[in-house]
């Protein structure tokens, strides 16, 4: 009987009536039940009732909501929440990924990353920060990942939240995922479920191409690190993420929301270059971020 404390819908019966009707449609009739109902083809009804019972059956039970199977692991990831932050993180990987080729080429990372462009101060973060919370990775696909974390000692573990993810065996690599899903489960532990939009992830800067300064009077003080360089130069850190095989077709931009302007013109510095990027409407937004396509 229904209640305030319902937590659970009997389905039994209506099994039986399903299993009914679909050995009637399967002879190309109508089930009583359904005699009046504006249903032209048996056939497709009983396709449709195939799939409900298969769907809401105890037996046999199998439900894959995901487009791939994900393969059982266990690993630590380094997560890290909050755009600037993650940007942070995004360039001193880079940093790492080149530093050996850059050295060899007798070429500074400052060079690589900024060309003329320089920062007056690094942030000093690595992947072994304290700042950063440890997640336990417990399977993974090509397209998300799976976690467990503690519930009273996490507040990253939230719907729609940006983070980036440094597993323990490459510190090289930043992989940027969006929190899809978070369930509780027993002993105070949340299972996160992850989208991973790239792992190829670039640290860039934007510069708005505007004839006077009220762009950079609206922007807040920023607190520590890359960010302090921003007030004086109107530069603003960004992520490209390029074009992925098997992940995404198209080249985009993860950028700070304080810092978006609809289809605002930017001078983009990219891996010691200078492009230039219109910013269309965004493919999706959330808390600090801003994604959008970038067509260079």
């Amino acid at each position: 009987e229904p209640n305030e404390h319902c937590r659970y819908w009997e389905l039994d019966d209506l099994e039986k009536h399903l299993m009914v009707a679909m050995t009637v449609t399967d002879r190309g009739e109508f089930p009583n039940s359904l005699i009046f109902s504006k249903i032209n083809d048996p056939q497709l009804l009983n396709e449709t009732l195939s799939i409900l019972h298969a769907e809401w059956t105890k037996k046999q039970y199998v439900r894959q909501r995901r487009t791939e199977a994900r393969e059982a692991t266990s690993k630590n990831a380094k997560v890290k929440a909050g755009i600037f932050e993650i940007c942070d993180q995004v360039l001193h990987a880079n940093q790492i990924s080149n530093g050996l080729t850059l050295s060899r080429q007798g070429k500074s990372l400052d060079e690589h990353f900024l060309g003329r462009y320089t920062l007056s101060q690094s942030s000093g973060l690595t992947v072994d920060s304290g700042s950063l919370d440890t997640w336990i990775i417990t399977d993974q696909s090509k397209h998300g990942l799976g976690a467990r974390v503690n519930k009273y000692a996490n507040t990253l573990a939230r719907q729609k939240k940006l983070i980036a993810l440094v597993f323990d065996d490459d510190p090289t690599k930043t992989c940027l995922g969006i929190i899809r899903a978070v369930k509780a489960t027993q002993g105070n532990q949340l299972r996160v479920g992850i989208e991973i939009i790239s792992n190829l992830a670039i640290w860039s800067q934007l510069k708005p191409m505007y004839e006077d300064n009220t762009f950079a009077n609206n922007i807040s003080k920023p607190n520590t690190g890359l960010r302090d360089t921003h007030l004086h130069t109107n530069l603003f850190p960004a992520i490209y993420l390029p074009k992925e095989p098997g992940l995404s077709e198209q080249a985009t931009m993860i950028i700070p929301k304080i810092n978006y302007s609809p289809s605002a013109k930017y001078t983009v510095y990219l891996g010691g270059k200078t492009k230039r990027a219109e910013l269309d409407s965004p493919i999706e937004s959330n808390d600090d971020w801003v994604k959008v396509a970038v067509g260079f």
